[in-house]
């Protein structure tokens, strides 16, 4: 068993993603570059999916937070992303997986450059990925 409670399998922003009843993953139109002709842009939805193994068997269920921050390590959202509380599969193993998708409308990039989208389960950093916002004429 890894010594840490939660290890991130994947995260990632995508067009879209869902679930289906069996926990199954559908996610369409991955990325990891916004083109835009100014800033600041404003990105209509996007969804940040993942994936982490939680190896903690004591926890029933864990609380989800998602930061979103430009370069300077500052908040670019108004207002808080929502918590999202999860109970945790019953699982007679040491290893469970749980998806987290998060439908993000509205996300102001007030600059050009990169972004960082942080999970913390239970105040704990457990995934991060990241989006670069480009100009445009920058498409290499």
């Amino acid at each position: 068993m890894p010594k840490d409670r939660f290890v991130k399998n994947f995260l990632l922003t995508a067009d879209y993603a869902s679930e289906d009843t069996k926990k199954k993953l559908s996610i369409n139109g991955v990325f990891d570059v916004i083109h835009a002709e100014n800033t600041p842009a404003m990105h209509p939805g996007l969804f940040l999916v993942g994936n982490i193994k939680v190896y903690d068997k004591n926890l029933d269920s864990v609380y989800i937070d998602v930061k979103i921050t430009d370069e300077e390590n500052k908040s670019i959202t108004e207002r808080d992303v929502p918590r999202l509380e999860l109970t945790l599969p019953n699982k007679g193993n040491n290893e469970r997986s749980i998806n987290i998708i998060y439908n993000i409308r509205n996300v102001k990039f007030d600059n050009f450059g990169k972004y960082r989208f942080v999970v913390e389960m239970l105040g704990e950093k457990v995934a991060e990925t990241v989006i670069n916002v480009r100009k445009t004429d920058d498409q290499k």
